[in-house]
């Protein structure tokens, strides 16, 4: 989903509601297991933004960031 402008979503209140349903969909279930959650970028330069989520049990931050670094690197190397 490519972000929306926000001058669209302050003027309408449903569209408003619609597009946060959809951008908190998949962050919801990290939530409500109160674990942490990233989103990197893997998408190619010059494509519709997407990314990639990764997740860690509770408490689990600093060895998340971590594995993230990692995981950036490599996506840095294939676009």
């Amino acid at each position: 989903m490519l972000p929306p402008r926000i001058a669209e979503l302050e003027q309408d209140d449903d569209l408003f509601l619609r597009t946060n349903a959809l951008i908190l969909r998949n962050p919801t279930a990290f939530n409500f297991l109160d674990a942490c959650a990233m989103s990197l970028p893997c998408h190619l330069r010059g494509e519709a933004p997407v990314g990639l989520i990764i997740a860690a049990a509770p408490n689990s931050d600093d060895t998340l960031l971590s594995i993230g670094c990692a995981v950036e690197a490599v996506l840095e190397t294939t676009r």
